[in-house]
């Protein structure tokens, strides 16, 4: 087998050239040569072709007849820079024979003594007297500071502690379409998107929804389901070079392995109109697999010839039993790091459970009641239910004493549930389209409601106001002049004393608009007249009707005509329009129409009710 290290030239890390097939194949997953930025210079300055060598000095190697043993490179950061081999041979020779203790009691493989073995572990640069021996794969591992090595071979306490550090939203990711809970509609069986998943058929896609409802996860599914490589990039970080990279990496994929590669974008909202256009041609071609994560609405974010290319599916908040079971599971997933287990105590349990009970040392109990608080206050988005759960079962498992979540220690996490509002994006004006709807259709209850979720989100007092002047002039009108009156108080009021004290304010107004006379003459006629500016001409003013300052002006005819009204005490028949629209009507008519619409819908439904009442009598003359 070759000894020299080469770059893959699709993700661009370090691997074994014999390797290099078996590391592709894997997706770039295995088979990595972990290297610091010292050993990197070296390897550049040693071959310039972008191999090296490997040595006893820094590859420990052990290969047992008819076994497949573990290669495994230690690596130490060279002090003051040195690049000097005899350096790297010192670090790792000094490297605490403790380590390889921890490792090797961890590998769940044989471990044979120093005197069984002593010639091998002679020729080995580290000085251990434990020989690690592990079938089936050969991995990398790397010593330092920070100890690594793959998830399946990890030093025991540092694969707890970095556990301990990871979120519980992180670390109870689901892997699999078992685990993901909710979303039944879009992934539910004999659905279309989970067809296209089992089969390996996915589309370029758009996710869109609230936070914290699985579009990320559910990406990371759709790899992990067909093994298929995935590059993920973030449009709150990274720019237009970043993602020319990325599309280039995966299309390299493309070319080297025959598989396409998913190139997932998260908030791909953030990217401005340039960046969405720089990967249209890539998604086009087939180059590799386009993945789109988006809170906001891609109809007014996005570009209309990449919604042309992908297929948008909305994700929608999760239900209470879909976050009760994702929190059930998440909670399991910490509790196992540190031994303990869940118990779920039904209704009928309402006796204390002490730590004093030996029975109950390694267990942690909730309730169901305290569950469902969790879902509910959570509003439906998991990733919020499950950073309160994490500091919770943080505190627990600190504290000796404690052996139980309650609600009063979710209510503490929580202080007040958290409200999906946005002061620029859709949710703020659905939430501001729905209290303007509950106005117009009287219900003054719902129009509270809608206020309270605006205020109680932090939303701009006067932006309130101002489209309470707005419903005034428009759905109340004439119905009652006082409203628009209100509405201008209301504002200066807002504008003086600010909140929290102008909520009551905002909350009288509201409640006297609902409960208006309401008249939409003046709206409906506006909104006739801008048709009429869209569809038709504009017409010359009359004569009659100019202003005419100059006597070169009234020679030219301009203001000839003209009546002065208040000159007469009868009434004056002039006409104001230009004469092509001559005795145009634009007030009055919707609400002409309407009654003309409805008194024919009337003679309507009782010309229905007359043919059932003879259809009857017929039907009782001929029994």
């Amino acid at each position: 087998m070759s000894n020299n290290i080469v770059k893959c030239p699709i993700c661009n890390k370090y691997v074994v050239i014999s390797d290099i097939n078996e590391h592709i194949d894997s997706n770039c997953q295995f088979k990595i040569v972990p290297m610091d930025d010292t050993l990197k210079d070296g390897i550049n300055e040693k071959n310039k072709d972008n191999t090296f060598n490997l040595n006893s000095k820094n590859l420990c190697t052990n290969f047992p007849e008819k076994k497949k043993t573990v290669q495994v490179t230690l690596f130490s950061q060279l002090s003051n820079g040195k690049k000097s081999e005899d350096s790297l041979n010192k670090n790792i020779s000094n490297y605490s024979e403790s380590h390889f203790k921890s490792f090797s009691n961890h590998s769940n493989e044989n471990i044979e003594d120093n005197n069984k073995s002593k010639n091998n572990i002679n020729n080995l640069s580290c000085h251990s007297n434990k020989k690690i021996k592990i079938d089936e794969k050969t991995y990398s591992m790397k010593f330092d500071n920070n100890n690594y090595m793959d998830e399946k071979y990890r030093i025991s306490p540092i694969k707890k502690n970095k556990k301990e550090q990871l979120p519980l939203a992180e670390l109870a990711r689901p892997k699999t379409l078992d685990d993901y809970f909710g979303q039944e509609e879009l992934i539910g069986n004999d659905t279309i998107l989970k067809d296209l998943i089992i089969k390996n058929k996915v589309p370029s896609l758009i996710f869109w929804g609230p936070p914290g409802v699985g579009k990320t996860c559910l990406v990371r599914i759709i790899a992990h389901q067909n093994n298929t490589f995935l590059k993920e990039i973030s449009g709150t970080i990274h720019s237009l070079s970043d993602l020319k990279k990325a599309s280039e990496e995966c299309a390299n994929h493309l070319k080297l392995t025959g598989k396409k590669a998913i190139l997932f974008i998260d908030e791909i909202h953030r990217f401005n109109k340039l960046q969405q256009d720089s990967f249209l041609s890539w998604v086009e071609h087939g180059s590799y697999t386009l993945i789109g994560a988006t809170t906001e609405n891609p109809s007014f974010y996005l570009n209309s010839a990449l919604l042309s290319r992908c297929r948008v599916f909305q994700l929608k908040k999760l239900s209470k039993n879909a976050i009760m079971s994702i929190i059930e599971r998440a909670i399991k997933i910490k509790l196992d790091i540190y031994n303990l287990n869940l118990i779920i105590k039904n209704d009928s349990e309402t006796k204390h459970i002490t730590i004093d009970d030996n029975k109950t040392l390694n267990n942690i109990y909730i309730d169901k009641e305290t569950l469902e608080l969790l879902a509910v206050l959570s509003d439906g988005d998991a990733r919020n239910s499950l950073n309160i759960v994490d500091m919770t079962l943080n505190y627990i498992i600190s504290n000796e004493s404690k052996n139980e979540i309650t609600k009063d220690m979710i209510k503490m996490s929580f202080q007040k549930t958290q409200l999906l509002y946005d002061r620029d994006g859709e949710e703020h004006n659905n939430v501001i389209s729905a209290f303007h709807d509950s106005i117009r259709g009287n219900d003054a209850d719902a129009a509270l409601y809608w206020l309270g979720r605006m205020i109680y989100a932090g939303e701009d007092p006067l932006y309130i106001a101002r489209r309470l002047i707005r419903i005034a002039s428009e759905d109340i009108g004439f119905g009652d002049n006082n409203a628009l009156n209100l509405a201008i108080s209301c504002y200066q009021t807002c504008q003086f004393i600010g909140m929290p004290e102008c909520d009551v304010v905002l909350a009288q107004t509201s409640v006297y608009m609902a409960r208006a006379k309401k008249s939409v003459e003046v709206f409906k006629a506006l909104s006739m007249v801008k048709e009429v500016m869209e569809e038709e001409i504009n017409y010359p003013v009359p004569m009659h009707l100019r202003n005419a300052p100059t006597e070169l002006m009234r020679q030219l005819g301009y203001g000839v005509g003209n009546l002065y009204v208040p000159d007469y005490e009868e009434p004056v028949e002039q006409e104001y329009f230009p004469k092509e629209l001559k005795c145009r009507r634009y007030l009055g008519v919707f609400e002409e129409n309407r009654r003309k619409a409805y008194e024919k819908e009337k003679k309507r439904l009782e010309y229905e009710k007359k043919e059932e009442r003879e259809k009857k009598s017929a039907t009782i003359k001929k029994e």
